[in-house]
Order: C-alpha cells, then structure tokens, then sequence
C-alpha cells in the first residue's frame, strides 16, 4: 500500500518534553489524536485508526503536543519502516522543524491498556513477552 500524507494538512509530534524545535529522524503524524497518545512516551500502541480509539501504556502522565511550523513536504519526510500503525500515519524527518506548543496533554485511564490486554498481546505474538514484562515489571498498569 502507498504511504501518502495531505501536503496542505497540518503535523503533529508528541512528546513527555516541551520542545521548541524537532531534529531530524523524528517521528511525526497528521493525526492528532495519535500525535497525543505518543505524547505520553508509550512502548506500545495498538488501536484503530478509522475510530481514532487508541490504548497505550503511558507511562508519563502529561506530556505535550507540538505543531509542526511551516510547510512539510515529500523531501522531508520518510515512512516509519517498522511501523505496525497503518502505513501513512507515522513518518520521520529528514530536517529539523519548529515547533509550536498546540496543547499540554493528560493521559484519560480509559485509553491505558490494561494488565490482561498486554498479557493477551503477548500471547498472541503481538508484541514481544520480554516488553510486557518490563512494562508490568516498571509501571503501575491497571488490571
């Protein structure tokens, strides 16, 4: 499937810092909603991505999410090749961009995988048993 992106929509970036410029090799997406999921630092995310229903595993509760100034175009971007989001949601940059501050964000518990999910994803070879298991083994996730 080809990898395609809106040349006049706006990008995203999330992240646990507040930033002022984005280095080249960083991820970034047109959808909002994932931009914020990632603002929390998540080592994983699954959902979907016509519902806009994401989970994740956080850990930073708040986290911040930046806007992309100025135009992004083909030359500047590149797909995530390992992505398991659908193809067309996450790029890396080539270049360094500015960036503005579009919201300061808050995890909703709700959106939290939870202990019985990462164990199912691991069994099911989803995701990798040594990940789940750090996950459990360092962050407070809800049963």
């Amino acid at each position: 499937m080809e990898r395609t992106f809106n040349p006049d929509g706006p990008w995203y970036h999330g992240s646990p810092r507040k930033l002022t410029t984005l280095r080249a090799g960083s991820t970034i997406t047109q959808d909002r909603e994932l931009a914020r999921i990632f603002s929390h630092k998540p080592a994983i995310v699954v959902g979907e991505e016509a519902n806009k229903r994401w989970k994740h595993t956080g850990p930073f509760a708040q986290g911040y999410l930046h806007r992309l100034v100025g135009p992004v175009s083909k030359e500047d971007i590149e797909p995530v090749l390992d992505s398991r989001i659908a193809p067309g949601l996450e790029w890396n940059t080539r270049r360094e961009f500015a960036l503005e501050l579009d919201a300061v964000t808050e995890i909703d518990p709700a959106e939290l995988l939870m202990k019985s999910e990462l164990l199912r994803l691991a069994a099911e070879g989803l995701v990798k048993q040594q990940t789940v298991d750090t996950i459990l083994e360092k962050q407070r996730v809800p049963d």
